[in-house]
């Protein structure tokens, strides 16, 4: 009887529509919009998460640069050579990935890396970025100008 009951149960809820996906199914999913990146940056454990979006919205030009939408790469991320990686490769220089998500896991693997080795403040963190993320001199002003921009 209890089996006949069990077996009665997981019947009507397969017909019921109940979505068994995870939160981090679902953002994977899900278009990528400032909102869902949000998430997925804390879902992910990113540490100084407003630093991240703002690179992020300043390196995919808000979501809408070419590399974001051909390579799934929201952050100009070149495919690693010596670091794991969720990267699939790379086009044109740049890693590509599976999905927007896949790319900010990529950058969770990056930030890690930096992370394990020196323990730095935020502001520490914003200067490493500066000097070793990107090629632009003016990089610092353009993500605490991005972050200024975001709060508005």
């Amino acid at each position: 009887m209890k089996r006949l009951f069990i077996l009665t149960l997981l019947i009507g809820l397969a017909y019921t529509g109940i979505n068994w996906t995870t939160e981090e199914e679902e953002l994977r999913c899900s278009i990528c919009t400032k909102d869902t990146v949000k998430q997925a940056l804390s879902n992910l454990g990113i540490k100084y998460k407003d630093v991240v979006l703002a690179q992020i919205m300043l390196e995919s030009g808000d979501l809408r640069s070419k590399l974001t939408i051909l390579n799934n790469n929201l952050l100009g991320m070149k495919h690693p050579k010596k670091r794991e990686t969720t990267s699939t490769g790379s086009t044109r220089g740049y890693a590509t990935y599976s999905d927007w998500y896949a790319c900010l896991e990529d950058y969770c693997l990056y930030q890690k890396q930096i992370l394990s080795k020196k323990n730095l403040t935020k502001s520490q963190y914003i200067n490493y970025i500066a000097k070793h993320y990107a090629k632009d001199p003016h990089y610092k002003t353009k993500i605490l100008n991005t972050i200024k921009r975001l709060r508005c």
